[in-house]
């Protein structure tokens, strides 16, 4: 420990000794119940404490907003039931077309990397994929198992088209 703290230790321990003695030498006089006091007043109608006001003003705003919702229900209104977001004289939504049902087949290759080929102009990037037992290395405009197009190969990410649907698959590296 240092001396510091010793210093500091010893004084707070003389300031606590010096208020319990002090304490203990000042007495509070102590009041006790007469028989002729009276006994406290009712507080004034319309304060804060007229509890009485106050229960029977929180009693009627309450009678007054009664909601047969419950928060605590996610879903919408059972059947047989009107829908509350129908106004009446705006009838319901019109039907919509729903789309047809998408063909989300998974696509058999996974990009495995991307190598970039240095020419006399410019570089090309040529994507290695691997899916079906091989390993196929193909660049921008080539078809892969004559059914997808690769359309952009960037330097972590290709791109390819499906012709039959359409649809349009990103295959990143991992």
């Amino acid at each position: 420990m240092t001396r510091q703290r010793a210093t500091a230790l010893v004084l707070a321990i003389v300031c606590v000794v010096t208020w319990w003695v002090v304490a203990a030498r000042v007495r509070a006089p102590v009041v006790s119940p007469q028989a002729g006091d009276r006994a406290p007043r009712p507080p004034a109608p319309g304060t804060l404490f007229d509890f009485e006001a106050q229960r029977q003003r929180l009693e009627s705003s309450a009678a007054a907003v009664r909601s047969t919702r419950n928060p605590f229900s996610f879903s919408g209104p059972e059947r047989g039931e009107a829908d509350p977001s129908i106004r009446p004289g705006r009838g319901a939504a019109p039907d919509v077309a729903t789309p047809p049902p998408l063909d989300l087949e998974p696509i058999p290759y996974a990009l495995v990397g991307i190598v970039t080929r240095r020419g006399d102009d410019a570089a090309s990037r040529v994507a290695v994929l691997s899916g079906r037992g091989q390993l196929i290395l193909v660049a921008r405009g080539e078809t892969v198992a004559s059914r997808y197009l690769v359309d952009t190969v960037s330097a972590d990410v290709v791109e390819l088209r499906d012709t039959a649907t359409g649809r349009v698959v990103r295959l990143a590296l991992r």
